[in-house]
């Protein structure tokens, strides 16, 4: 079995490392890497491609729309359907168009409970791949 990679985006370290923290408890197989702005997760897209991505919206130089964006128009087949899930501290409703427009896989608004991540993730990484 082929070990599990997770690509976790936000620029609040705190964030990154709560996530991998919780996730790692539930996927020990798992890998996770961590990225702080967009343009840093392109290059961690291309380099390793991971197999989950975890994407907050709001970020300093590339957002989250921004990533989505360039993952969606990958020529790559691997990365143009990577599932996305992204965080949002906003509801707004032209947000979550876009998103949607952009084939996110799924979305949570923070704050949000970790279980809560937990159970969207386990739709992406089957209880065999962990």
């Amino acid at each position: 079995m082929t070990q599990k990679r997770v690509l976790i985006v936000d620029d609040v370290e705190a964030l990154r490392k709560q996530a991998i923290y919780s996730l790692s408890l539930i996927y020990p197989n798992a890998s996770f890497i961590e990225a702080e702005n967009g343009y840093k997760a392109i290059e961690k897209i291309i380099k390793f491609k991971p197999d989950l991505i975890l994407l907050d919206i709001e970020m300093p130089e590339m957002d989250g729309i921004g990533v989505l964006e360039r993952i969606r128009r990958s020529r790559d087949k691997k990365i143009n359907s990577l599932p996305v899930i992204m965080f949002t501290g906003t509801v707004d409703k032209n947000v979550v168009d876009k998103i949607l427009k952009l084939n996110v896989s799924d979305y949570l608004v923070k704050p949000f409970e970790i279980d809560t991540l937990l159970k969207k993730v386990d739709k992406f990484l089957t209880p065999e791949q962990k």
